[in-house]
C-alpha cells in the first residue's frame, strides 16, 4: 500500500500559502480588484498578488549556500522597472523568510542586479532584455517577469495571465545554470508549465 508523505507543519504552512496567492490571482481582471482601504488607490490588488508570489518564492527556491544571507544579514529582493509593483513590496519586509528579513531595493537603470536573491524585471525593460539576463549569466539571482515570452528568451519564472488567472512559467535551464532549484512541490501545481531541461 503507497503511503503519502507527510509535510511538517512549516511545510504545509508555506505549501497553503503559495496555493492561496495562487488562488488570490484567479479573481484578477474579473472586476474584484479594489485598492485596499488602506492602501493609495495605485496599489492595486494585482500587483498585491505578484508581491506574494515574489514572497513565496523565497520559500520554494534554494539557493546555493555560499549566495544565502548570513544571519545578521536579509533576502535581496530587487525590481527593476514595475515602480507600481515596488510600492506592494514594502509589506514583505515585515514577514521574515528561513529566520531572515527581507531588503527591498528598486534599482536604477544602471544597476545590473548583481547581488540580489530575487531581480522582478518590468515590462517596461523589455528592449534591454538580452542585455540583463546576459548581464546577470553566472550569478546566482532569480530573475522574474512578467512578459509573454521571458522564459524563451532565457529569463527563469514568467508571469502571465490567461483567463483571469496568473500562470507561471519556468525556465529550469536557466534556473539550473543559476545553482538554484525550485520546489517540486511548486513545479506540480497546475498553474506551472514549464520549458528546457535541468541538466545534471
Amino acid at each position: 500500500m503507497m503511503h503519502r508523505q507527510r509535510r511538517n507543519p512549516g511545510e504545509r504552512w508555506r505549501f497553503r500559502l503559495l496555493s492561496l496567492g495562487l488562488l488570490l490571482s484567479s479573481s484578477l481582471g474579473q472586476g474584484q480588484g479594489q485598492a485596499m482601504a488602506d492602501k493609495p488607490a495605485y496599489v492595486s490588488e494585482e500587483h498585491a498578488v505578484l508581491a506574494a508570489l515574489l514572497y513565496n518564492f523565497l520559500l520554494f527556491v534554494d539557493w546555493p549556500q555560499a549566495s544565502l544571507p548570513q544571519a545578521a544579514q536579509s533576502w535581496q529582493i530587487c525590481t527593476l522597472g514595475g515602480e507600481r509593483l515596488a510600492a506592494n513590496l514594502p509589506a514583505l519586509k515585515e514577514r521574515p523568510v528561513r529566520g531572515r528579513g527581507i531588503n527591498l531595493l528598486q534599482l536604477k537603470a544602471a544597476d545590473s542586479g548583481q547581488g540580489c536573491h530575487i531581480l522582478y524585471i518590468g515590462a517596461d525593460q523589455a528592449g534591454r532584455m538580452p542585455e540583463l539576463l546576459a548581464g546577470l549569466a553566472g550569478s546566482h539571482v532569480l530573475t522574474v517577469a512578467e512578459m509573454g515570452d521571458f522564459v524563451e528568451r532565457g529569463g527563469m519564472i514568467g508571469l502571465r495571465r490567461q483567463d483571469g488567472r496568473v500562470r507561471i512559467g519556468v525556465n529550469l535551464g536557466s534556473v539550473h545554470a543559476a545553482g538554484l532549484n525550485i520546489s517540486a512541490r511548486l513545479l506540480a501545481l497546475p498553474q506551472v508549465s514549464t520549458v528546457g531541461e535541468a541538466t545534471p
